[in-house]
């Protein structure tokens, strides 16, 4: 994997994160290969993007592509990790960062 600079603004196209999604998605594409550890680097960069876009208040569509593709393969694969990523860009939305909520942790407000 090519390792490219993190853009100044979480916001501005990331080429990082352009290279985890065609790793992930772009075997599936092609050839119908399911790669799961690039689908499981795919969310580690996507957990590290929420931690940067908590004080942003828009989120690009370059990220919510790259949810939106990860989804759809790992549904169509019957993959469980279809509801982490969802649950990530829910947390996203909300202005969370994925290590603000973890699993069977109450929340304390």
């Amino acid at each position: 994997m090519t390792d490219f600079a993190t853009p100044s603004q979480p916001n501005h196209y990331d080429l990082a994160l352009k290279a985890q999604v065609d790793a992930a998605i772009g075997p599936w594409l092609a050839r119908q290969m399911f790669v799961s550890a690039a689908f499981d680097a795919l969310y580690a960069a996507l957990a590290e993007k929420s931690e940067q876009l908590t004080t942003e208040s828009t989120v690009s569509k370059q990220i919510l592509l790259s949810f939106v593709q990860a989804i759809n393969v790992l549904e169509i694969q019957q993959d469980p990790r279809a509801d982490q990523f969802k649950r990530l860009m829910e947390l996203i939305a909300n202005n969370d960062a994925a290590s603000d909520r973890q699993p069977g942790v109450p929340r304390i407000f």
